[in-house]
């Protein structure tokens, strides 16, 4: 399969999953207006449900299945309309009259449904756009001053052609995407991103990783940026925010209102959790594709794996306890290292390797 091919279905697969990552630094005030913006655009095409731009794809996807099928019920139906004139038979001619009559009111309205949808995704676009550019900008602000960014020549040179290299083969070939060494001497977390900016642990770049490890990472970090996670979590932050189910407790309250926070943030908390996991799932697909159309070594994405096992191990020490440890993984927006090789496996099958 070509690379446009390849490209072309992961990307149907992405979208079928698709939904935010948790990289902003952006106030909730400073962004609100604009994640406003998208809600009320997509719950006047879905009344119901999640506001997600996918929903109004498939809404999309089955107008213009419709217009298919009006066209050819129309045809039909004037074909039918010819031959009952031919023979003169008046009750055929009624009913077929009939099913045109239909077949025009589906199609007119399929059509306009395609226009509404195709004019709401436009503004819903452009208003996700500059949402991810105002948390690009907020991010890069924030960690200028904390932890503040590292210059290393060397490193920003190697860094720069492998990023280079995997543009080419990502979801926007062209498209500029920035390279910045976090001044953090910690390793863990590797790596976080806005929709212009991959940002890498110092501590990280120190443990020295191969570039077939920094290869995955990368390519993991420029998928969450194409996809504009950061923007998307936003928008599904406010969402989450307006629709809280646990606010109908508000009717009973403790008469302590640290104890109501405490509990809407920790039910908010675990609504979004499933949310940020699928964002890695989808971050790795995209990313695991990237890399390797771009040559990389599969042995990389293991030692990547390889070492997001070691610092979740790590991380666990914090908690004492199994059950500690069960409560901490299922609060946790990543999902643990052995789910993402599995669904990994499952979608590339012998073109990685644990």
């Amino acid at each position: 399969m070509k690379h446009k091919a390849i490209t072309t279905a992961l990307l149907g697969l992405v979208l079928t999953f698709a939904e935010p990552c948790t990289q902003s630094a952006v106030g909730q005030d400073t962004r609100r207006s604009m994640a406003d913006t998208v809600l009320d655009a997509v719950r006047r095409a879905v009344p119901s449900g999640f506001p997600d731009l996918l929903i109004i794809s498939q809404r999309r996807r089955e107008a213009e299945t419709t217009v298919l099928k009006a066209r050819q019920a129309l045809t039909n139906a004037e074909e039918v309309l010819a031959y009952a004139r031919e023979k003169n038979n008046a009750e055929a001619q009624s009913i077929s009259a009939r099913a045109i009559a239909v077949a025009k009111r589906a199609l007119r309205k399929a059509k306009q449904d395609i226009s509404r949808i195709t004019g709401l995704t436009l503004a819903a676009d452009r208003a996700i756009e500059t949402i991810s550019r105002r948390i690009a900008n907020d991010a890069d602000a924030s960690l200028q001053t904390k932890p503040g960014f590292h210059r290393d020549a060397v490193w920003e040179k190697r860094l720069a052609g492998l990023a280079q290299k995997l543009r080419k083969m990502s979801l926007k070939p062209g498209a500029p995407i920035r390279i910045r060494i976090l001044d953090d001497p910690k390793p863990r977390g590797l790596a976080r991103s806005s929709s212009t900016t991959v940002y890498l642990k110092r501590g990280y770049l120190e443990s020295k990783p191969s570039d077939a490890e920094l290869s995955f990472v990368l390519g993991h970090e420029i998928a969450h940026a194409d996809l504009r996670h950061a923007a998307l979590w936003s928008v599904r932050t406010t969402f989450d925010e307006e629709t809280d189910w646990i606010s109908s407790l508000a009717e009973m309250p403790t008469n302590n209102p640290r104890i109501d926070e405490m509990v809407r943030n920790a039910a908010l908390r675990v609504r979004r959790t499933s949310y940020g996991r699928h964002q890695e799932f989808i971050a790795d697909m995209v990313g695991t594709h990237t890399a390797l159309e771009a040559g990389a070594d599969p042995k990389g994405l293991k030692s990547m794996f390889e070492r997001l096992t070691r610092h979740r191990a790590a991380s666990a020490k914090k908690y004492p306890t199994p059950a500690e440890q069960k409560r901490a993984a299922q609060l946790s927006d990543h999902p643990s290292p052995d789910e993402r090789r599995q669904n990994l496996k499952k979608l590339f099958g012998g073109r990685v390797r644990f």
